[in-house]
């Protein structure tokens, strides 16, 4: 009779160790599926305080995407007239950086928008060294990036004009000026 008792209670305890292993995995492939359905990607724009002073004209900008991944990646422009450079700065964090400003949504991305397509975009945005470019900077690149954007049909018309509206007012509130 005890053999019977024993044998009852271990088959009872693996099958609701079986059952609770079964529920843990549903729960992980749920869990993990919903925030797959959560990752968004999405672009904003960082506008840093200006240097060597703050001036509007020396804030800098550029763009900020944030992949479903889980990359962060500040895209911009780096220089001066005449000699700019593209730059991609992945795993960045803009909350750990002592020049931001202002950060700027600008929109959350179709999924159907791959990161290597945005980031070909974005790469492929002309960096204007000519001689007549001399009042060109990071913020008419932000600009014409954005401007690809919608070409592209990953952004409307109006959220790029909302976008570059609010970037200038976040430059406009230099601290120096």
């Amino acid at each position: 009779m005890v053999v019977v008792v024993v044998v009852v209670v271990v088959v009872v305890v693996v099958v609701v160790v079986v059952v609770v292993v079964v529920v843990v995995v549903v729960v992980v492939v749920v869990m993990a599926t919903a925030l797959q359905l959560l990752a968004k990607e999405s672009v904003s724009i960082l506008v840093d305080i200006g240097d060597p002073l703050d001036y509007t004209k020396y804030r800098h900008t550029g763009l900020f995407f944030e992949f479903p991944s889980d990359t962060k990646s500040l895209m911009h422009v780096t220089g001066a007239a005449g000699i700019f450079t593209f730059e991609t700065y992945d795993n960045y964090r803009p909350d750990q950086s002592r020049q931001l400003a202002s950060s700027i949504p600008v929109a959350e991305l179709p999924d159907s928008i791959s990161e290597a397509s945005i980031r070909g975009v974005i790469s492929r945005t002309p960096v204007r060294n000519g001689p007549g470019d001399a009042d060109w900077n990071c913020q008419n690149w932000v600009g014409d990036a954005l401007a690809r954007m919608v070409t592209d049909g990953y952004l409307s018309v109006s959220q790029r004009e909302s976008a570059i509206d609010k970037m200038t007012d976040a430059c406009l509130e230099a601290g120096d000026e």
